[in-house]
């Protein structure tokens, strides 16, 4: 049985450990992404760790069903510099660190199938910009079976 939890540990091993994610960071603000495994409404990821990727747990559907779900946030957190327009801050964060998160996700995550990811720009935080990603993933459910991540 795969746990939600064992997704999100995963995701955040992958995306501290990606070079090129590491990279893109170095180049774009002069420091790696920060991943931050879990979202805290006393400690939430602000200003000061931009960029950031946040993994965080939402939901999971198990028991009889045939395919088990699996709900994850991954929020993205950038800041919009001065003179910046908002949507060139929401270019990069969709067209760049979503990218790039993406890609190492989808890429550690052979067994997983992504159903749906689901998006919302957030902008009350300006100059801080965030990527609210939903990601629905499944993993066929087999009597008898056990799926690896």
């Amino acid at each position: 049985m795969i746990l939600t939890t064992q997704i999100a540990t995963l995701w955040v091993n992958a995306l501290r450990n990606d070079a090129a994610l590491a990279a893109w960071g170095q180049a774009s603000y002069g420091w790696p992404v920060k991943v931050i495994a879990g979202a805290s409404p006393k400690r939430p990821a602000g200003e000061k760790d931009a960029p950031f990727v946040v993994v965080s747990c939402v939901d999971d559907e198990r028991g009889g069903v045939s395919e088990f779900s699996y709900t994850l946030g991954v929020d993205l957190g950038v800041i919009m510099s001065t003179g910046q327009e908002v949507l060139d801050v929401q270019i990069l964060l969709d067209q760049q660190l979503s990218a790039e998160v993406e890609r190492v996700l989808m890429a550690v995550s052979q067994n997983l199938v992504f159903e749906s990811i689901k998006e919302n720009f957030e902008e009350a935080f300006d100059p801080l910009f965030v990527l609210e990603k939903t990601i629905t993933v499944t993993v066929p459910h087999t009597l008898g079976g056990a799926v690896q991540l």
